[in-house]
């Protein structure tokens, strides 16, 4: 601020800063795992800072981009890796409240009509075998 506005101003750079973006996915899940900043140097083009104090505002401007970026790439990850843990809680939570006891009574009843033909064919086989025994005896 010892310069003004006006050289702040004419101090920054013609090129702006450039973030890129690295993705990784662990289980499904995909999210950003780093930022690589590329803040541009001083060029010819660039007028030169007026003062010492824009020289150290801009070894400043450059770590905090850098500080920047990497806070936002973690917070991007911490928040899809959070959604993605609530969403698989809701699953869960579908499967063992709703899916499960439907399933357990769908083998109940399937248990119990299996059991009940098995007699029923138990049932048949003796009376069958009767017959049969009844047969051979007359003849």
């Amino acid at each position: 601020m010892l310069g003004g506005h006006r050289e702040l101003r004419l101090a920054a750079l013609t090129e702006p800063a450039s973030v890129t973006v690295t993705w990784a996915g662990v289980m499904g899940v995909r999210y950003p795992a780093e930022a690589a900043c590329d803040v541009p140097e001083v060029s010819d083009a660039d007028r030169g800072p007026g003062t010492t104090a824009l020289v150290e505002a801009a070894a400043a401007y450059r770590a905090a981009v850098q500080a920047a970026a990497a806070h936002a790439v973690a917070a991007a990850a911490c928040r899809t890796v959070d959604a993605e843990v609530t969403a698989t809680r809701r699953r869960l939570r579908a499967i063992a409240d709703r899916w499960v006891p439907r399933l357990e009574t769908a083998l109940r009843e399937l248990s119990g009509r299996l059991e009940e033909t098995e007699r029923a064919e138990s049932v048949r086989l003796r009376w069958a075998m009767a017959h049969r025994d009844a047969e051979e005896v007359t003849t």
